[in-house]
């Protein structure tokens, strides 16, 4: 499980953390810009590494690079529905989902070149 795990007694902290932790990442670049040059850095990044790198976890209980990518790429499917359904309604309904699962599930059976994005 990440070190930003959710759970619903302690998501205002949690929440404050992680927009901390954006914060602190983000640095004085525009959050814009930086969500604008992602796609590229990511592919400089992983370019070099083997599929056996790409694969490996950071540490037992971490996400490999794929999967952070593969969150990252489903994230945005996520946010942009989030985000339609906040210019869409008054109050939304902006379900949760549990990245951990999701990545534990949804990609299991994928290798490097069996889904392409």
């Amino acid at each position: 499980m990440s070190d930003l795990a959710n759970p619903a007694s302690h998501a205002v902290e949690q929440a404050r953390a992680y927009v901390a932790s954006l914060d602190a990442a983000l640095g004085a670049r525009d959050p814009m810009t930086v969500l604008g040059e992602t796609p590229a850095a990511l592919r400089r990044v992983v370019a070099g590494l083997s599929a056996e790198q790409q694969g490996a976890p950071e540490r037992p209980g971490k996400w490999s690079v794929r999967q952070v990518v593969q969150h990252l790429a489903d994230s945005e499917l996520v946010g942009g529905f989030r985000f339609r359904m906040v210019l869409a309604h008054d109050r939304p309904s902006v379900p949760g989902f549990d990245q951990d699962l999701w990545a534990r599930t949804a990609w299991a059976t994928t290798t490097p070149t069996s889904r392409r994005r």
